[in-house]
Order: structure tokens, then C-alpha cells, then sequence
């Protein structure tokens, strides 16, 4: 079984945070899906940036690497 992850999600306006729990191994569509409730936001609009570059949607959080910065 996965490892649950707590992640904080901020807008690059910096106006908003939050924090949303996905498994480790969760696709970076996966975690789209689970930002989309909090964020008011479809999934298609969103853009997650970990050091500075766009993840692509087939990416997994494992790949990415750490957690921490996102």
C-alpha cells in the first residue's frame, strides 16, 4: 500500500494555500483531481510547477522526487 502525502498547494498569485493528502505514488492528474474540489479550478486549467518546470499529467509524484517543495 502507498504512502499518503500531505502536500500544500499555493497560487502563483500567492493569495491562496492549502493543503490536499494523495498517495505517493499518485499521478500528477491524480492530484489535479484532488486539488479541483478546494481550488475551484477543472483539472485541464491547472498547472502544477515544482522546481521550475511544469509537470506533465502522466508524471508521478514518485518520479518527481520531493514533496516538500510543491
Amino acid at each position: 500500500m502507498s504512502q499518503t502525502i500531505k502536500l500544500t498547494v499555493k497560487f502563483l498569485s500567492g493569495s491562496t494555500q492549502f493543503s490536499v493528502d494523495v498517495p505517493a505514488d499518485a499521478s500528477v492528474a491524480a492530484l489535479k483531481k484532488a486539488i479541483q474540489p478546494q481550488a475551484s479550478l477543472a483539472p485541464e486549467a491547472q498547472k502544477i510547477i515544482f522546481s521550475g518546470r511544469i509537470l506533465k499529467d502522466e508524471d508521478t509524484l514518485e518520479k518527481v522526487g520531493s514533496f516538500s517543495c510543491f
